[in-house]
């Protein structure tokens, strides 16, 4: 079993391809319920692995990619690689 004491930027230093909710938890500091209703609602990437479901870790990091927020403000990214970034198109 992995540690479940994480950071963000051990996360990045991470070669594992998946993470867990726990671990996904601890790096954002909040309880692993709060990942679970991400996942439910699609706010984070999950995947499903038998009965596991499990966070792929790049997808998880590129949450919290300040440049990819400004590329995406800038207009340079497509509408699926920034979806969910700067709210609904409505807000826009």
């Amino acid at each position: 079993m992995r540690a479940t004491t994480v950071t963000i930027d051990q996360l990045r230093a991470s070669r594992h391809a998946v993470i867990t909710r726990t671990e996904a938890a601890a790096a954002l500091g909040v309880d692993p319920r709060t990942v679970t209703i991400g996942i439910e609602n699609g706010s984070i990437p999950s995947i499903k692995l038998g009965r596991r479901v499990v966070i792929p870790r790049e997808k998880f990091l590129r949450l919290f990619d300040p440049e990819m927020d400004r590329l995406c403000l800038a207009g340079h990214l497509g509408r699926m690689r920034c979806a969910g970034r700067l709210g609904p198109p409505a807000w826009r």
